[in-house]
């Protein structure tokens, strides 16, 4: 119940625009859910493996160093450090570009769909800005045909008005909200994984391995 309503009730008060909404709700809640999976399942921070790395570099046992990331259980950032050992035969600038590589492709991974939470985020208030438009139009279409004004004349166009606002918006939080979660925690890797990387590069060249 909310405000003396069913979900139901409020629902058909909202009008033909609710159709739509419930669209883009239904939409949402799924993305979230596949999405929520995704990252729940990646290892994007960073793990005890890599100082085992680095102690293994700075003893020049570059195999040992190779063979700690290998067992890092698909940590992500372990993952794209072991891109660049592997190019040690290389010079710095092919090992750098391996790595940046790397990391691109798994960012897009994660990435991937967050582009509707963007679009949901513009298109629901919209909707619900058009819903209120419509429930005005019948408000005032039901004053103009009518003999004696009442407020419960136009309740029911305000009710959509209304309804179908708040509903876009609410749509438009939850969708922005879950959107920035995300985009924090890719921003973290990618922070992570170029101060890691960098540190790699540095150690190599301290130790002369390069």
């Amino acid at each position: 119940m909310l405000y003396g309503f069913t979900l139901f009730e409020l629902f058909k008060l909202g009008g033909i625009f609710m159709w739509p909404l419930l669209l883009f709700s239904v939409i949402g809640v799924a993305f979230i859910i596949e999405r929520s999976y995704i990252f729940l399942k990646s290892d994007l921070k960073p793990n005890n493996t890599i100082p085992k790395m680095f102690d293994n570099l700075k003893t020049k046992d570059v195999k040992k160093a190779k063979e700690s990331l290998e067992n890092s259980k698909k940590n992500h950032i372990s993952d794209v450090l072991k891109t660049g050992l592997d190019m040690i035969e290389q010079d710095i600038g092919r090992m750098e570009k391996s790595m940046e590589a790397a990391t691109t492709i798994k960012v897009k991974k994660l990435e991937k769909g967050l582009n509707v939470f963007v679009v949901l985020s513009n298109i629901a208030p919209l909707t619900g800005f058009l819903g209120t438009v419509s429930g005005m139009i019948n408000a005032f279409k039901s004053i103009a045909t009518a003999e004696e004004v009442s407020t419960q004349l136009v309740a029911i166009g305000i009710y959509e008005a209304l309804i179908t606002t708040v509903a876009g918006l609410i749509i438009a939080i939850v969708v922005v909200s879950a959107y920035n979660i995300f985009i924090h925690k890719i921003d973290n890797f990618i922070s992570d994984t170029e101060r890691f990387s960098n540190e790699m590069i540095e150690t190599l060249i301290e130790q002369k391995i390069k």
